[in-house]
């Protein structure tokens, strides 16, 4: 028995909220007082609160009165009593009559500086999904639910929180962000300051949206040295509302994810490909979101597609044409991807071959359905009408297949992935090794 207690003391801690911890949708107060805004015209003393929303969409906010009336809209500079203050553009868009009331919107950035430098930092993620990992406990209870990534610069820990359940069924309910994950980076030399923050916030919520399959940034950050707080950040990085989609992302972690995040690192050191990597990044998140239903999530993955075959493979010589099946089966064909149309979705090809339309393999029918979509060619046209919404959705699946797969296979990754097509519909029992291993 105390075998056991003694494991678990030596279990790390949970990582918890520092600071705010709100509910789902629920704003977090930054100042309550008087403060004032310098406009082009005058300064205006406001009595009132400022505040981080969620929604309409996530950034600064301010409400409360003001006793005269202005013309002058444009916020130059916003002054907090005692504190240092960095903040972006900001307005004011809306005053009230007799009541005198104000509210306005501060855009990015917006830090209250304490301190020029830090060790680490700390923050929490909306809407971040669920991955079963590594022990961590509280006072009494063992959880699993940690990630830890690493690289040569920083250690990354998230902590999954205890609350994400009833988090999420609030979200399914409602929609909106909910705080499901804390994190912290802890940097292995001595300090760091605020731009190289700005840095790893940026690289990790875009690997974060990927893994995740929704936009998914840091938000509620601070910076600390030895526990002492440096800067306490409240810009408005991207998120996505909740939305339940399928992602890559396998049920239960492994250390290939980390060895992911250092090739990751790797790959966007070069600008060329890191703005490449942004928008394959873009373009599968809006897909996976079927933003513009099936057919727009069809022409967004051909986008991507594009990109990617002019990155890795290169463009056509000068009078040289490709067709876009040839680009997608060249990219699959490299990463070791079966091009054939996969079994489970054999009753699309027999429903086109019961009209006479043929297609040989999984890029075709891809790239039918997109130039369908996007040519007016009455024969192209009568393609499309050949195939039902349901057959047009399933298409988009095939194409988010194929997509996540190039994605990780650029990104040198060797492990398990949720795979999307698969038979097997039961969490995890999808799960697969990536085909070029």
């Amino acid at each position: 028995m105390d075998d056991a207690a003694d494991a678990f003391q030596g279990l790390p801690l949970m990582i918890r909220p520092d600071g705010d911890a709100p509910n789902v949708n629920e704003r977090v107060v930054i100042y309550e007082g008087r403060f004032e805004l310098q406009l082009a015209t005058e300064v205006l003393s406001v009595d009132g609160r400022i505040f981080y929303a969620w929604r309409p969409r996530p950034c600064v906010r301010f409400r409360g009165t003001i006793d005269r009336y202005t013309l002058d809209f444009t916020i130059a500079r916003l002054a907090i009593p005692g504190r240092k203050l960095e903040h972006g553009s900001g307005h004011i868009t809306h005053i009230g009559g007799s009541d005198g009331s104000v509210t306005g919107i501060f855009n990015n950035p917006f830090i209250i500086h304490e301190g020029p430098n830090a060790d680490r930092l700390t923050f929490q993620l909306p809407n971040f999904r669920e991955v079963l990992g590594m022990p961590v406990r509280t006072a009494d209870r063992l959880h699993a639910n940690r990630i830890e990534l690493e690289d040569a610069e920083w250690i990354i820990r998230l902590d999954r929180q205890p609350d994400a359940g009833e988090k999420v069924k609030a979200l399914k309910d409602d929609g909106g962000y909910g705080l499901t994950v804390c994190g912290e980076a802890i940097f292995k030399n001595t300090s760091f300051i605020y731009a190289d923050s700005t840095r790893l916030i940026n690289k990790l919520g875009l690997f974060l949206t990927f893994l995740n399959g929704r936009r998914c940034f840091p938000c509620l950050i601070r910076g600390r040295k030895a526990d002492a707080l440096a800067w306490a950040e409240y810009s408005s990085y991207y998120a996505d509302e909740y939305k339940e989609e399928y992602s890559w992302l396998p049920q239960q972690y492994e250390l290939t994810l980390s060895e992911l995040w250092r090739n990751f690192g790797r790959t966007i050191a070069d600008p060329e490909a890191n703005e490449c990597l942004d928008l394959l990044i873009h373009w599968y998140v809006e897909a996976n979101n079927n933003s513009g239903f099936a057919e727009g999530a069809i022409v967004f993955m051909q986008n991507a597609f594009e990109l990617l075959y002019n990155w890795k493979i290169g463009k056509p010589q000068k009078g040289q044409k490709i067709n876009a099946d040839d680009k997608l089966r060249a990219l699959l064909m490299r990463a070791k991807i079966p091009v054939q149309i996969p079994p489970a979705y054999q009753q699309i090809d027999t429903d086109l071959r019961a009209k006479n339309i043929i297609v040989k393999d999984l890029p075709e029918l891809f790239t039918r359905v997109r130039n369908a979509i996007v040519h007016s060619d009455n024969n192209k046209r009568k393609t499309l009408r050949a195939i039902p919404s349901m057959d047009r959705f399933h298409i988009r699946h095939l194409g988010l297949y194929c997509l996540e797969l190039l994605i990780l296979h650029e990104l040198h990754y060797n492990g398990k992935f949720a795979n999307r097509i698969s038979l097997n519909k039961f969490v995890g029992g999808n799960e697969e090794i990536v085909p070029w291993v």
